[in-house]
């Protein structure tokens, strides 16, 4: 059974021949270790085939050659008529934007900020996803889309000030954070339309909504605010029969029903180290969800033996895994910190442990 089979068997609920799995590799050990010499075109998607990754969601990161500062007029695909000053690191190839001119309430309401017009967004945004699938496709990896971040975008484009400065704006200037919601909502719904049209099995909607310990606001705000967008979003996906997948970080339990209820067709990241039991999940949501992720980056994939890492996985996999609609994982990404062994490790335990019939824990 080949990877896109395995992974669209999962989406619907049918035993693959083993657990598929889902990655984004961002990690430069890893990446050099596996992929060798050549081009980000011709690394990437081997070191997902190598590894042992069944689908992924973006095209994952490429060493930098050094540290460096930028400044540019845009933010993904919105313009600011201001500057906007970017730092990006060497060994992380991460941008970070270190300087906005978004620096008071005021200047929300004063600095110009537009969306890119429909037609310029998709000249640079479909070559980009077509040339990707195609790549990851030739090394039989299942390559999804991304779209989303209308929350997270909305604070990390106000740079190093920009959570307070975004609370702030919710309860004294709600009106100027719906209008730049609405314009990422904008940008979401134009890329999600293009995705819809490339025959990908999946697209995930990413937007981290919870720290470990719960939400980040207080969920009336995302019932009021984002899960209109955020559906509007998904909505051009659904209509092509497309799964929308969610991604947050952190502990976002409690809103799990709202996403139902919104279209999602499966969740991820399921981090345990944030309180989330994959197994309560299963039990509760696993018939109408399908779960991805949920292995523990900041000790197991990071600072745990490589046999701690086989038994996290088993437990996982006893747990998640039954009745598939499960994809094995990390809980967000193969990161810096990544034990390059604890990675490997990981995906060649599921490729022992992962076959189907796998009976429920306990049994």
């Amino acid at each position: 059974m080949d990877s896109y089979e395995r992974f669209v068997r999962s989406l619907d609920f049918e035993e693959p021949d083993r657990v598929p799995t889902w990655e984004i590799v961002e990690n430069i050990e890893v990446i050099r270790q596996l992929g060798g010499k050549g081009s980000p075109e011709e690394v990437m998607p081997r070191v997902y085939r190598k590894l042992g990754v069944d689908a992924t969601r973006w095209p994952g990161i490429f060493p930098a050659g050094e540290d460096n500062m930028e400044i540019r007029h845009r933010f993904g695909y919105l313009v600011c008529e201001k500057p906007l000053v970017y730092k990006i690191s060497a060994r992380e190839n991460t941008e970070w934007l270190v300087e906005t001119p978004f620096k008071t309430i005021q200047d929300l309401y004063e600095v110009r900020l537009d969306s890119m017009p429909e037609d310029e967004i998709l000249d640079e945004y479909v070559p980009t996803m077509e040339k990707w699938k195609k790549l990851y496709e030739k090394e039989g990896v299942v390559f999804c889309g991304c779209v989303g971040g209308i929350f997270n975008d909305c604070f990390r484009l106000l740079g190093p000030f920009g959570w307070p400065l975004f609370v702030r704006a919710v309860y004294t200037a709600r009106d100027v954070i719906r209008r730049l919601m609405d314009k990422l909502t904008y940008v979401s719904v134009v890329m999600a339309k293009a995705l819809a049209e490339m025959g990908m099995p999946a697209v995930m909607y990413a937007d981290d909504v919870a720290y470990k310990k719960g939400l980040m606001m207080p969920p009336e705000f995302f019932r009021e605010e984002l899960w209109p967008r955020v559906k509007k979003t998904i909505n051009p996906l659904k209509e092509k029969g497309t799964k929308a997948l969610w991604h947050s970080d952190g502990n976002y339990v409690s809103v799990i029903p709202d996403l139902i209820g919104l279209g999602f067709d499966g969740i991820h990241s399921l981090e345990p180290n944030s309180g989330i039991d994959i197994g309560q999940v299963k039990e509760q949501y696993g018939d109408r969800l399908v779960l991805l992720g949920n292995i523990d980056v900041s000790y197991i994939l990071s600072h745990a033996t490589t046999h701690e890492v086989e038994e996290a996985v088993r437990e996982c996999i006893a747990k998640a895994a039954p009745g598939s609609g499960f994809c094995l994982g990390s809980c967000t990404e193969l990161l810096p910190s990544t034990k390059p062994e604890n990675a490997i490790t990981m995906y060649k335990t599921n490729q022992k442990y992962g076959r189907y019939p796998i009976k429920p824990s306990g049994e």
